[in-house]
């Protein structure tokens, strides 16, 4: 999150990427800010609310469980450290309390891990039904050793102090099971694997979870395989050039014989299967496929188009290049794994994501597309070379 400071003749106000923020009238105009933190929180004081994650919560949504009837921050440091004068439910009196920030840190986009959280960026049709809840936050961790400290991922951890209250004031659970927030006890994963821990954090002595994090162990073996893959394949693409031209665009009602008209029907060789309906985490937004024929070279394209038919042309939703063409189905599968989807799940688990392979499917959908999954797509494309794009009908 980048901030832009403005000073004005009432105060300090707050703009973010060059324009300010609409006011909560729903008039346009800036906000006046009482305090920016370290970790990107901006209070309105005025309004009792914080703006963090780019969003604007109440005041009392974000001090305990249940909610306190009234929150008056009196002062708030560039830490996130606050003194707040408290009136619980259960009481009429105001109580003046230390508020101590407890954020998972996450990183811009452009800042890969591992060891960097990011924030969940992809609703799909796969996780809309609630997978994740209200779980934004995912990191990897490639394995060195059995240790992992658990305050190094929240924000403000660099600072003695709040470490210190960190350590002092914070429980932590893993899978469910109340831990230390430093772990001793962190195995490697077998090769092509990892080991999911959902970390909660807890106020001391309490029931309510604060804050929540996938935290996804990598085996050394998958980030090393995933730099060399990645570093080979950029050195060797010509073979994109045999791949069919695509089609925009498929008809998405099936024919009198029940399958879905071929687009390339006047072309002989087709250059496609007949398409077909999908509904699968590794194309989340996918609805529709095509695979081109094995080419001389034993390539092929997956491609993918969404509800109404029409190409997806990037992200994970998307088709993509197939090193090792798996279609017709009498072809080997396995080269294919080998080539194209063992690298795709190693990417999908360096950006952090909580998955593994399960037969055709993933475990769990896609939450964040980070870079390593972008590398993935650079060097198999779902537009893999610059052959004219086709109508359904075209002929040779």
């Amino acid at each position: 999150m980048k901030w832009n400071l403005v000073a004005g003749t009432n105060g300090v106000f707050i703009s973010e990427n060059g324009a300010a923020f609409r006011k909560a009238d729903g008039g346009t105009g800036k906000v006046r800010i009482d305090a920016v933190t370290q970790q990107g929180w901006a209070l309105d004081k005025a309004n009792n609310r914080i703006r963090a994650n780019g969003e604007w919560y109440p005041l009392n949504s974000l001090v305990g469980t249940p909610a306190p009837e009234e929150v008056d921050i009196l002062e708030m440091m560039d830490t996130g450290m606050a003194v707040a004068k408290i009136r619980k439910p259960s009481s009429s009196a105001l109580t003046l309390a230390l508020l101590l920030p407890v954020e998972f840190k996450t990183y811009p986009h452009d800042e890969a891990g591992p060891d960097k959280t990011h924030l969940r960026n992809l609703e799909t049709r796969q996780n809309k039904e609630g997978f994740f809840g209200n779980r934004r936050k995912c990191v990897a961790h490639v394995w060195q050793d059995q240790w992992i400290d658990l305050i190094d991922y929240l924000a403000g951890a660099d600072d003695p102090n709040l470490r210190e209250l960190y350590e002092d004031n914070l429980d932590w659970r893993s899978n469910g099971q109340v831990v230390n927030h430093d772990l001793n006890w962190v195995g490697e994963p077998p090769d092509d694997d990892i080991t999911v821990y959902l970390i909660e954090v807890l106020a001391n002595g309490g029931n309510d979870v604060i804050e929540s994090l996938y935290l996804n162990v990598i085996t050394r073996s998958t980030e090393q395989s995933f730099d060399d893959w990645y570093n080979a394949e950029k050195a060797d693409t010509a073979w994109l050039q045999e791949l069919p031209p695509v089609f925009n665009r498929i008809e998405t009602i099936p024919e009198s014989d029940g399958y879905l008209p071929r687009p390339d029907q006047n072309f002989n060789p087709y250059f496609y299967g007949v398409p077909k309906e999908i509904n699968t985490r590794f194309h989340p937004d996918g609805y529709f496929e095509q695979r081109s024929y094995a080419t001389p070279g034993g390539h092929g394209h997956q491609v993918c188009l969404d509800e109404r038919g029409v190409l997806l042309e990037s992200g994970v939703s998307a088709g993509s290049a197939d090193k090792a063409a798996p279609f017709p189905a009498n072809l080997n599968p396995l080269p294919h794994v080998e080539a194209d989807v063992k690298p795709f799940i190693w990417a999908l688990q360096l950006d952090g994501n909580p998955t593994r392979q399960d037969g055709t499917n993933l475990t769990w959908p896609i939450m964040y597309e980070g870079i390593f999954a972008g590398r993935y797509l650079e060097v198999r494309p779902a537009l893999p070379n610059d052959k004219p794009r086709l109508e359904p009908g075209a002929t040779p």
